[in-house]
Parts: C-alpha cells; structure tokens; sequence
C-alpha cells in the first residue's frame, strides 16, 4: 500500500491575482447551468478580465510529448477548459493514484477530451522525463487524443506552477517533488474561472467541479 505523507503535501494557495480576475468577470449574478447572454457591463468586464490574464500566465515555450514545442498561454490554455496535473513519470508515490484518477475521468468525459475540454501532466521532473519518456509514458496508461503531457525547463515549469498556485512557501519543500500534492487545477481561460480540487476525489465529482467553469 502506498503511504501518502498528507502533512508535507504542496498546498494549492491559487493565486490571488487569478481569484481576483474571476471574481472581476462575474459578479455573482449568474446561475450555474442557466444560459444567458452577458450585459454590456459584463462583458466588458469580461473582457478586461481576459486582457489582464493574458498578461498573467507564462508563455513559456514547453515540450509536448509529440515532440512539438508549444507556448503554455497561447497553446495549452488560451481560450479553453483545461485539467492540470503536476506529476513525474518516475513517482512511486502520489503520481499512480493521481493518473489513475485522471483516467477515469477522460473515460468518463470520452469524445469530449480535445474538444470541450482539455487534460495536461506536467512534469515536475523534466530532465527525466523527456518527449520521448512522456510519450512511453502515456502510451502505457492509455491517454487519448487531447490528454497531452508536456515538458520543458525546471526554470519555466516552476514557473507555471507557481502561477497557478501550487507551491509550498517553503522552498525547502518546494524543490522537493515528491512533496507535490494530489490535487488538479481545472479551469476556464475564456472566462477566467480557475479552481483547484483533491485528484483522489470520484471522476464523478471532478467532472460535476469541472462543469462550473466551462
């Protein structure tokens, strides 16, 4: 059984300049589920939510496991639904259950996966885990079209991290990866919704999460 060290996990603090982005383009009027076009006041403040954003995620140029390069803003996130999952191939530790878990979900989201929504790993280890690495990888758990793994620069992934908030203060902690957490961050770069929920929780539950912000 693997022991799971819930005390010396990375919490997920997400960023306060995001949070306050999402709170700025809505103002809470809305319903979840209920269809609606946005006042002219909303949508520009929407909108200038959206141009402050742009200028807020790293578009750094990363690896995917196709051996593509692609920037993390303009690419991976601009104007999508989006899981992420901070992971490393050689995890002995949370990474399996994690990845199991995320499994389940792009089985249970099925031809949704690269349309409506988009999964991402990133690895915390990338001077292991190369393109070549991750695509062995996600061939041997199955992973579809639009669930894409994705490498680069220790320097530019922890940056990543950090700007979507999943880092120890402690930097001690921080630069060890096996103290990451279980956990996604999920959102709505469109929208500007972004969320972070327990990855050892029901695909169920994930997707009913991940149905707020789309």
């Amino acid at each position: 059984m693997v022991k799971i060290n819930r005390k010396s996990l990375w919490p997920v603090a997400l960023s306060l300049a995001v949070i306050a982005l999402t709170s700025e383009a809505h103002d809470g009027s809305e319903h979840q589920g209920e269809a609606s076009a946005p006042s002219p006041r909303q949508a520009t403040r929407v909108a200038s939510a959206m141009d402050r954003m742009e200028g807020y995620f790293p578009n750094v140029a990363l690896q995917t496991d196709d051996g593509e390069t692609v920037r993390f803003y303009d690419d991976l996130i601009k104007g999508k639904s989006v899981i992420i999952s901070f992971m490393y191939t050689s995890c002995t530790s949370v990474c399996p259950l994690t990845t199991k878990n995320l499994m389940a979900v792009q089985r249970a989201l099925g031809d949704r996966v690269g349309t409506d929504v988009f999964l991402y790993g990133i690895t915390l280890d990338p001077a292991h885990d190369t393109p070549t690495v991750l695509k062995r990888f996600a061939r041997a758990i199955g992973a579809q079209p639009g669930f894409t793994f994705v490498t680069g620069t220790q320097a530019d992934i922890d940056l990543v991290r950090h700007k979507l908030g999943v880092y120890d203060p402690d930097p001690v902690i921080d630069a060890d990866k096996s103290q990451h957490g279980a956990l996604f961050v999920y959102g709505n770069e469109a929208t500007g919704k972004w969320q972070a929920i327990p990855s050892m929780l029901p695909a169920s539950r994930i997707i009913r999460s991940l149905g707020a912000v789309m």
